[in-house]
């Protein structure tokens, strides 16, 4: 807890100065966020869009609320919700510590008419679990993985492996975990620390991605470079890397066996 809690510290102090703890796109309501203060990166936001639809809010066991680790600009659950039938009483709330991104996701919110549904929060995540408590989280967690936040952008910054937050939400005891995991972020010991905590992965998603400008800058990528050298990253010799969208299920003691693809999912993440 305490590794996770200086990581989320130093998160909150770069969205005081306008950092983003997701990777969303900001364009359909212009002048809430200055520019350069809420990440754009398309591709993975349809991504996870997609497995929020498809891992959480299609499936008959979904909870009726849920919490959410950064809300970014709000556009993949939004577009996710508008593509479910809507069910009373839902709701899913967001903690977003950069006040420019709460403040634009809120406001696309309310344009969709799903203020009452998506209820987002510029506040702390943990704080925010003792006023709505819930067994469901979903997250893109920031993944970047350097040897500190000094990058191009430090709201993306997940710690020295990119994986620190990943594994502090995969400690916070959530029967069902739906997070993004990036190949070159130490894709091994996450799920192994995922496998120690109770978890299955139930089932999962993923999808080929180039790297981007952030995973790109010389300092990050030289880091990630050191981390494939260490068997800690996995990407082709394009620049090609896996990201993976997972449902973790908490093992139920006395319970039927349960399915588990975390071998599986282990092959595909390292597969390049």
């Amino acid at each position: 807890m305490a590794k996770g809690a200086v990581l989320y510290e130093v998160l909150e102090e770069v969205a005081k100065t306008g950092g983003s703890s997701s990777a969303t796109s900001a364009t359909d309501l212009p002048g809430l966020a200055p520019a350069g203060q809420v990440f754009v990166c398309p591709e993975e936001s349809l991504f996870y869009s997609q497995a929020v639809e498809k891992l959480v809010l299609s499936r008959p066991d979904c909870p009726n609320t849920l919490v959410e680790f950064g809300a970014g600009d709000g556009s993949p659950i939004i577009s996710a919700l508008l593509k479910v039938p809507a069910v009373p009483g839902r709701a899913i709330h967001a903690y977003e510590i950069s006040e420019a991104s709460a403040r634009l996701a809120s406001a696309r919110a309310a344009k969709f008419g799903l203020g009452d549904t998506y209820v987002v929060h510029n506040s702390c995540f943990w704080e925010g679990l003792k006023q709505t408590p819930s067994d469901c989280i979903i997250s893109n967690p920031p993944y970047l993985p350097a040897p500190d936040n000094d990058i191009m952008m430090p709201g993306l910054w997940g710690g020295v492996d990119g994986a620190e937050l990943t594994r502090e939400l995969l400690s916070a005891g959530f029967d069902t975990a739906m997070l993004l995991i990036s190949a070159y972020s130490n894709p091994v010991l996450t799920l192994q620390h995922a496998r120690e905590q109770g978890y299955a992965v139930e089932d999962f998603l993923c999808a080929p991605l180039p790297f981007g400008t952030y995973s790109s800058e010389p300092r990050v990528r030289q880091w990630i470079t050191e981390m494939k050298g260490r068997g800690e990253a996995f990407y082709s010799q394009r620049g090609v890397y896996m990201l993976a969208a997972v449902l973790f299920k908490k093992r139920q003691p006395g319970a039927a066996e349960q399915a588990d693809l975390t071998d599986e999912l282990l092959r595909v993440l390292t597969v390049l």
